[in-house]
């Protein structure tokens, strides 16, 4: 390609990116000057870096009663990506799904937190979108709508945007939200602000989960992002209480191997009478991610 070409293509993302940043500039919540300031922290993704970046959302949620969530640095690059791009990207993908107009309709972004918003669609933030179609993924994936779970493990919350979109389709299905303590904090006053707490748990720890049997243990990133000692951890939990699991990855994170581990993981499974797929997550369109999606059929004879 020539280089004018590409020097227009950049411009013209420049130009469209300011006009999103612009627009809002001029909402009404995000228009306030006011909020603290980020700090930057190292970018290590060692355990210090991660309890780092946990205070640094807690402090972020509280600052104002969380007024500024969103415009908080350390939000948006862990949390709350302003990439508009990727979001009308999800957005046209899921006005093209089945089920993805009627969830449209169903699933809005809370002003809460001052939430960076799409301009043509201003009733949804960048990661909203990439929260509605990793529902849409497990209905595809299992061929089962998200109203028709019953239980719901979401490993590693976020600010607990997901569990958000699913109380917003169902008001039956019981949400088990694994993460740190901190971040339990940040979702347990998001959702509360929001209106959204009704049958959802919080637990800091994956082995604090009642032994019982769900339908569903879903995980976006979080997984491939934690050490193989957790890891094996979440591994015994998934073959031993779930019947099902939806799990996006990176192939490379830190210097592990995700695709290699996964494998792995897929042949054990199949071993044990387990339904595996790996293939890659074509809603993002990064040749990096992946999609690992697995039913026991142990429990479907």
């Amino acid at each position: 390609m020539p280089d004018f070409i590409k020097f227009f293509i950049k411009l013209k993302y420049k130009v469209f990116h300011f006009l999103e940043i612009l627009f809002n500039r001029n909402i009404i919540f995000r228009s306030k000057k006011n909020q603290k300031p980020s700090k930057n922290l190292a970018l290590s993704k060692n355990i210090n870096y991660w309890k780092k970046t946990a205070k640094e959302i807690v402090n972020a949620a509280n600052l104002n009663n969380g007024e500024f969530f969103f415009l908080n640095k350390t939000v948006i690059n862990h949390l709350a990506s302003q990439n508009s791009s990727l979001g009308y990207r999800l957005l046209s993908k899921i006005n093209l799904h089945a089920n993805g107009k009627e969830y449209l309709y169903k699933i809005t972004t809370p002003c809460w937190g001052s939430p960076f918003l799409l301009k043509k669609f201003p009733f949804l933030s960048p990661t909203t979108a990439s929260h509605l179609v990793n529902l849409l993924s497990i209905e595809d994936c299992f061929k089962k709508k998200i109203q028709n779970f019953h239980s719901f493990v979401d490993f590693g919350g976020g600010y607990g945007g997901l569990a958000q979109c699913i109380n917003s389709i169902s008001k039956t299905t019981e949400i088990s939200i694994v993460d740190i303590p901190e971040m339990n904090k940040v979702q347990k006053k998001y959702l509360t602000k929001t209106g959204f707490l009704n049958n959802i748990s919080f637990f800091g720890d994956i082995k604090n989960l009642p032994d019982s049997k769900y339908d569903i243990f879903n995980v976006s990133f979080s997984m491939s992002e934690v050490n193989l000692k957790e890891r094996k951890k979440i591994q015994n939990f998934i073959e031993k209480n779930c019947l099902r699991a939806h799990i996006i990855f990176q192939e490379n994170f830190n210097g592990i191997d995700n695709l290699n581990y996964f494998e792995n993981f897929a042949f054990e499974l199949k071993k044990k009478n387990w339904e595996v797929n790996i293939k890659s997550y074509n809603w993002y369109e990064w040749p990096n991610t992946k999609l690992f999606y697995i039913t026991n059929l142990n429990f479907f004879k």
